[in-house]
């Protein structure tokens, strides 16, 4: 359609369901030794922001910039997620993603911690943040090494890691 001044004009619609039921759903995030991440998930992308939120979700649980973060999905061959749709998707394939980067980062942190030549060297975990790639001691921001230096100290050129998630008001039929 155009309007009077020959701009088009669009119309649209959207819905919503509600209650919204929550699904567990998994996913799986890669750090590779270049810096860069990739999340993955089986979810759809049909419009509703998914590649956009769940590349923000990883990329916090990393402690990553966005930019150096890749989400997959739509494929059957990628961790299982509900369905698209009933307003379900960031509510449960959301946890699975940060689960996952949390996840990853984790084993990033455990063999920093465990490797007498990082600054991370016996450091708690609890006591490491990761801002911009770099993993650090919190209270002390200049010990501390990047996810790079990190991989390729140990001859990796990837870790990654798979988490499902069972959201507590996750509709009972939808885990068989």
């Amino acid at each position: 359609m155009q309007d009077g001044n020959g701009f088009l004009v669009g119309w649209g619609m959207a819905t919503a369901a509600y209650p919204v039921y929550l699904s567990p759903a998994a996913a799986r995030v890669k750090i590779f030794a270049d810096g860069h991440a990739v999340a993955q998930s089986g979810s759809h992308e049909i419009g509703n922001g998914t590649y956009t939120v769940m590349t923000q979700l990883a990329a916090k649980g990393l402690g990553l910039p966005p930019e150096k973060v890749q989400f997959e999905l739509g494929d059957t061959n990628l961790p299982n997620t509900p369905i698209t749709g009933a307003s379900r998707t960031v509510g449960s394939v959301g946890p699975a993603v940060q689960a996952a980067a949390r996840a990853a980062r984790s084993k990033v942190v455990q063999m920093a911690i465990a490797d007498p030549a990082s600054p991370l060297y016996g450091v708690n975990e609890s006591d490491i943040t990761a801002i911009d790639g770099r993993l650090f001691v919190a209270q002390h921001p200049t010990q501390g090494e990047t996810y790079q230096e990190i991989l390729n100290r140990h001859n990796l050129d990837v870790i990654e890691a798979y988490q499902e998630t069972f959201p507590r008001d996750a509709d009972e039929s939808d885990r068989n």
